[in-house]
């Protein structure tokens, strides 16, 4: 048998050993005491207009288990427990909803003594602006809150001014 016959025959069986041995990236392991999940859909608006791009987080009254997710461009967001995991535990939890407004790409400065005035400058400093009433970014004054049970969650939140 040649040389690069027994490496391709090598190749094929060993490889299928190592992938099974190795895994498939099925995605995060669950943890051991993460409990039973329950769906857990969302639609967030805004002064009446679905609320795209917006973090959502659930944060358990009792428990450890956090919910997160981003809002699609029709205000609705699917929680996972973790960010990993497809639902949420059973339980009350605070609702907190978080949009930035998207930084502007700024153009490459033409000279070097042009960076350093871009870095120094009071526009470079400041952080990105708050799209969504401040109260909202906090569970103790957000006011929002979702009960979740054994039956899959499909509720709509609306934030005012």
């Amino acid at each position: 048998m040649s040389t690069a016959r027994q490496k391709r025959l090598l190749f094929m069986t060993a490889f299928p050993v190592v992938a099974a041995l190795l895994g498939c990236g099925g995605g995060p392991t669950r943890p051991d005491d993460l409990p039973p999940l329950t769906a857990c859909t969302l639609t967030v608006a805004y002064q009446g207009t679905p609320l795209a791009d917006a973090t959502v987080t659930l944060t358990p009254e009792a428990g450890k288990w956090v919910g997160v997710g981003q809002t699609d461009a029709n205000g609705k967001v699917t929680v996972r427990t973790n960010g990993q995991f497809d639902g949420v535990p059973a339980g009350t939890y605070a609702v907190t909803v978080k949009k930035l407004e998207k930084a502007e790409a700024r153009p490459d400065p033409a000279s070097a003594e042009e960076d350093a005035a871009n870095a120094q400058s009071a526009e470079s400093t400041k952080g990105p602006k708050l799209l969504v009433p401040e109260k909202y970014t906090s569970p103790s004054t957000s006011g929002l809150s979702v009960s979740v049970s054994a039956t899959p969650v499909d509720e709509t939140l609306e934030l005012v001014d």
